[in-house]
């Protein structure tokens, strides 16, 4: 009687600990996932990530990932087809792709991650105002990087199907670029960057 006891009390000991690791290991597994955002292990930092979110008749349209960016220079994408000419696209299809950056892209990104004027850019941009009209499209822009201590994140909003960059339309009432310098060349960055890796998949991407 004594003999089954012990046994009896071992296994509810050895019970009790295989499920306090595996509460822990998920909970960290589950913790990861969620701050990351990513599919890929723990292994490698993402330091830079841009997503754009369209809502818009033209195409492409929707949200998918411009870049996600990791230390080792690996970067991560979402690729959508061209549109062919009279095709109808009733909702933009992605595949995540991977391809390892040139030097001299990743060391671009990275010197821009570094500027001043970008650390201290404000946390959101409202969308330039418009003149009275008729408005069927915007853009959300959602820039986050690593920044000693965490991470930063900047929201960039217009009502367009992208974000004006260089020099507006004549509607546009805000004639003075809002954007910090080194904010604007880290977009046109990553939009050259994002061309050049759905190119090399497909030629007539745009």
């Amino acid at each position: 009687m004594r003999k089954n006891s012990k046994t009896k009390s071992l296994f509810l000991t050895s019970l009790t600990v295989f499920m306090l690791l595996y509460m822990t290991v998920n909970c960290t597994s589950s913790k990861f996932n969620s701050d990351q955002n990513s599919d890929r292990s723990g292994e490698e930092k993402i330091i830079l990530q841009v997503w754009t979110d369209v809502s818009s008749t033209s195409y492409p349209y929707g949200k998918y990932l411009s870049i996600r960016l990791y230390q080792n220079g690996t970067a991560e994408f979402d690729f959508f087809a061209p549109k062919k000419p009279d095709e109808i696209i009733t909702r933009l299809k992605l595949e995540r792709k991977e391809a390892k950056l040139p030097q001299e892209d990743f060391d671009k990104l990275i010197s821009l991650l570094s500027k001043s004027d970008l650390l201290s850019a404000k946390e959101s941009y409202e969308p330039r105002r418009l003149s009275p009209m008729s408005i069927d499209s915007s853009v959300k822009k959602s820039i986050t990087f690593k920044i000693e201590g965490g991470n930063k994140t900047i929201l960039l909003k217009e009502d367009d199907d992208h974000l004006y960059l260089d020099d507006p339309p004549s509607y546009i009432t805000a004639k003075q670029n809002p954007y910090p310098p080194s904010l604007i060349e880290l977009l046109k960055s990553v939009e050259r960057i994002n061309k050049k890796l759905r190119e090399q998949i497909d030629p007539k991407s745009q």
